[in-house]
């Protein structure tokens, strides 16, 4: 996982994983005590030769409907967000 090998590097550390599911969405929210890192706004790293890294962010962005980043007292927290279309069309 990417938080222990770049957040951390490598050290223990603090990581909660929460679902929450409803009508109109599901969401997976991610908190880390690592260092400060938005992958809302970080440049796509190069991908090394061998097409197994680097894809990370950009899957994360290409599946998820919706994705909020915010940092506060020492830690990050990710929300990604995916709407059915179901939910989608029922709002419209």
């Amino acid at each position: 996982m990417n938080i222990v090998r770049h957040g951390f590097e490598g050290s223990p550390g603090f990581i909660e994983v929460e679902a929450r599911g409803g009508e109109k969405s599901l969401e997976l929210i991610l908190v880390d005590a690592a260092k400060a890192f938005n992958p809302l706004t970080a440049a796509i790293a190069e991908r090394r030769g061998d097409e197994k890294h680097g894809m990370g962010i950009s899957l994360i962005l290409a599946l998820t409907d919706a994705q909020e980043y915010s940092r506060s007292e020492e830690k990050n927290r990710l929300v990604l967000r995916w709407i059915p279309a179901e939910a989608d069309s029922r709002s419209t």
